[in-house]
């Protein structure tokens, strides 16, 4: 390996445990009852952030300019559990540099849209095949019901 890449994933891995600390470190105070739940999820975040930080993910995300209406997308997905997925799709769409709030909620609904049909897809292949126990079958249907149900609210919204 070259030696100017050793210097540069050192350099990368302490610029990204920095930033990966600050991050965790800037998280409110929770109440009392929570405490296990929010051990869970800084753990969750630190390895997530340590996966991100071994790609150069984390480092690439924070150095790189963003796109004009990033500062829109990313505050509307912060609210959200899945915040870095929620960016990621919805800042790959067509135009996103041009979004609103309400741009950014109908493309959340809209790559929904597309996710759950897809894996509507996915579940009707299945059950066409046949090959599955009778409890799975069973379990596929009531799957395929709940997207069903899902893609019509999506839908409707």
């Amino acid at each position: 390996m070259c030696l100017l890449r050793l210097i540069l994933v050192f350099l990368s891995a302490i610029l990204a445990g920095y930033f990966a600390w600050k991050s965790i470190r800037s998280d409110s105070p929770k109440p009392q009852d929570d405490v296990s739940d929010e051990k869970d999820k800084v753990i969750g975040k630190g390895f997530w952030t340590f996966v991100d930080m071994a790609s150069g993910r984390y480092l690439w995300r924070n150095l790189k300019p963003p796109s004009p209406g990033a500062p829109t997308i990313r505050g509307d997905c912060d609210v959200t559990s899945y915040s870095d997925l929620c960016f990621s799709s919805i800042i790959s769409r067509p135009g996103s540099s041009n979004f609103s709030s309400d741009d950014v909620c109908k493309a959340a609904v809209e790559v929904t849209i597309e996710n759950a049909t897809d894996t509507r897809h996915q579940i009707s292949k299945m059950l066409l095949r046949g090959s599955l126990v009778p409890a799975s079958m069973r379990a596929l249907r009531e799957c395929e019901k709940q997207y069903d149900l899902a893609l019509y609210n999506l839908t409707s919204a």
